[in-house]
């Protein structure tokens, strides 16, 4: 989860980076944006510069860690990102003037992507070794199962907090439209934000639990999709509201499946599966 405590703290970086911070594993990490913030900014070092994107009140606290060990701080400001296309295959942005592309589909890999240039930037040797390899690096990158194009029409996302099915619904609407959506979520995640996020771009959903001991259960997950999409439906698996899911579909339209990284455990499986 990243952090203070975190094992790959141990780390001593030639830069440190901090990425989005929302209300994310708040029994380890605290229940407010600033406590997160404060966990977060643990990685920080002394005098070993840092980059994030983060607004206030997270910009202000990891602003003072860094302040306190000496640590050179650039923070990104997401306004001057333009993103140009987002398609299927990830989107086409502007930063400083320049052009690239990134190969993770979804905004957000903009502003990621953005994090990582800059970042590159104050490395040792960037011009000679980094430069000249950026847009292709970029261009060519692989994040398996966000916002993936699986075969068959499927899409395959980790997507599990609220903030995250904001962005996601998003990308999924301005890119595909409506999708059947293949839903599971873990007992400790907002369930009830990321359904009412996710019921906006849903034809039809198929709810289940993925195998694992953290799982909010189908049921319980289902009456709560069902306040956003009356007709969805219960699955005892995932593989069953695959099948379903295929049954119905219209010619071209795709299934998302999403939730969590174990539902998308279980997808890629099923799909090795039905693919043979």
């Amino acid at each position: 989860m990243g952090g203070r405590f975190d094992a790959t703290n141990v780390i001593v970086p030639e830069v440190s980076v901090i990425g989005n911070i929302s209300l994310e594993h708040t029994a380890f990490l605290g229940d407010t944006i600033e406590k997160i913030a404060f966990e977060k900014a643990g990685i920080i070092k002394h005098r070993i510069p840092c980059v994030t994107m983060n607004p206030s009140p997270a910009k202000d606290v990891i602003a003072d860690v860094a302040r306190g060990l000496d640590s050179k701080l650039t923070t990104l400001d997401p306004n001057d990102i333009e993103v140009l296309e987002n398609l299927p295959t990830g989107p086409k942005f502007r930063f400083k003037g320049e052009v690239y592309r990134v190969s993770i589909p979804g905004r957000i890999s903009a502003k990621n992507a953005v994090l990582a240039l800059s970042a590159l930037e104050l490395l040792s040797g960037y011009q000679e070794r980094i430069f000249p390899y950026l847009k292709e690096g970029l261009a060519t990158v692989r994040w398996p199962c966000r916002l993936e194009p699986r075969g068959n029409g499927i899409l395959v996302d980790v997507t599990h907090t609220a903030a995250g099915s904001e962005a996601l619904a998003s990308d999924v609407s301005e890119i595909y439209g409506k999708v059947i959506l293949v839903f599971g979520i873990l007992e400790d995640k907002d369930a009830e934000q990321v359904c009412r996020n996710l019921s906006g771009i849903a034809s039809a959903a198929f709810v289940t639990a993925p195998s694992c001991e953290r799982a909010k259960s189908a049921e319980e997950t289902h009456r709560i999709m069902k306040y956003y999409l009356p007709d969805a439906e219960c699955c005892g698996s995932v593989a069953e509201a695959l099948d379903k899911a295929v049954k119905v579909r219209k010619l071209g339209e795709r299934i998302l499946v999403t939730g969590s990284f174990y539902m998308a455990e279980e997808a890629l499986q099923w799909l090795n599966r039905t693919s043979q």
